[in-house]
């Protein structure tokens, strides 16, 4: 469900905007920007709406975006000021998208219009992996033309005598404009995440990783599963992560990805990153340890690996070893160990001691 998937995204972030959810508290903006001239003009004139109409129309949209659709977003500042609104009408049955724009004409020609809707099409094309996006534009509408223009769209079609301008009394051509995931010049893979709470439970947050706008809030965090292998010897299985990487030593692990629990990650960063499959091993789930907005999710596990059978991820992992307590607590020291994989260690210990491992 495509839909649903967006609707976890927001709110989203720009350099100088928050797209959110649009809500009953937009109606003050609603209510000025009815009564534009410039703002209105291609939308059938100035509206004389009620205060109380308003927050009907807005309750209304309040539950379309309950019923898992975001067609509707408000367009804020970074200190919260909203200046209009914007919005992505996927089309599950088809994978395509319909995007929206209008703006409080006291903020227009900052290029806010164009910044939100590149957020939207980035979206669309790299997360929901849509199709296509497209919008109509009445002619004679110069500023939405050059919004489109800048992002790219096409001129497909028109259809002719469409839109009855009520001021101008005369009907108006609809102009067609869409763009493909072909024509998308800035595709790139993009890994999802869950946003845990503070009781490591999955939020129905999602975000992108690497994605900077991204603020987590107080109570938020990102979970990463890690693992420490020990063999008979009372050592444990440690890694020297690649230069692109670091360069640090660290055991093995990795982000949780979106969908997916704490323990298929472990499973699957064990085999990705080293080759060894340890799915029918007894892996030991020692709960998460919370670091800021990181939940660290820990596991051990007691096997004899021979690194002859290790097979390396060669851009994630250079080498691995086996290293006991104390050699790990000098590669620390000297600065050359994870300290957050320390941690994780640390909680393994402890574990082993309780329970006279």
């Amino acid at each position: 469900m495509k839909n649903k998937l967006f609707i976890s995204l927001l709110p989203l972030y720009t350099e100088r905007l928050i797209i959110r959810p649009t809500s009953i508290n937009d109606v003050d903006l609603m209510l000025k920007m009815d009564k534009q001239e410039v703002t209105q003009r291609f939308l059938g004139g100035v509206k004389n709406k009620t205060r109380e109409e308003r927050i009907h129309f807005l309750k209304k949209k309040e539950n379309i975006f309950k019923d898992g659709y975001a067609s509707q977003l408000t367009v804020c500042l970074k200190d919260g000021t909203p200046i209009g609104f914007t919005g992505l009408s996927i089309r599950e049955d088809s994978n395509m998208a319909e995007i929206s724009y209008l703006y409080d004409a006291d903020y227009t020609g900052n290029g806010y219009a164009t910044e939100a809707c590149r957020k939207l099409i980035d979206v669309g094309f790299n997360v929901l992996k849509l199709q296509k996006i497209f919008g109509d534009i009445i002619d004679g509408n110069i500023a939405s033309m050059r919004i489109m223009e800048k992002l790219n769209f096409k001129h497909e079609g028109t259809r002719k005598d469409e839109a009855f301008l009520s001021k101008e009394n005369e009907y108006r051509d609809f102009l067609d404009y869409g763009l493909l995931a072909s024509d998308y010049d800035n595709i790139h893979n993009v890994e999802l995440l869950d946003v845990y709470d503070d009781n490591g439970n999955v939020t129905g947050r999602v975000i992108q990783r690497g994605d900077k706008s991204v603020k987590l809030n107080n109570g938020e965090h990102i979970g990463v599963a890690i693992i420490y292998i020990e063999n008979d010897d009372n050592k444990f299985l440690i890694q020297k992560t690649s230069d692109e990487k670091g360069g640090q030593y660290s055991s093995t692990g990795g982000h949780i990805d979106h969908l997916e629990d704490a323990y298929t990650t472990i499973i699957r960063e064990v085999k990705e990153e080293i080759g060894i499959d340890i799915s029918k091993d007894n892996v030991i789930d020692l709960g998460f340890i919370e670091d800021r907005f990181l939940l660290r999710f820990t596991f051990y596990l007691k096997k004899n690996i021979d690194l002859n059978d290790v097979l390396l991820q060669s851009e994630e992992v250079e080498s691995v070893s086996y290293k006991s307590e104390n050699e790990i607590k000098e590669l620390l020291d000297k600065g050359l160990m994870h300290e957050g994989h320390y941690k994780v260690l640390e909680r393994v210990l402890d574990y082993k001691k309780m329970n006279n491992k």
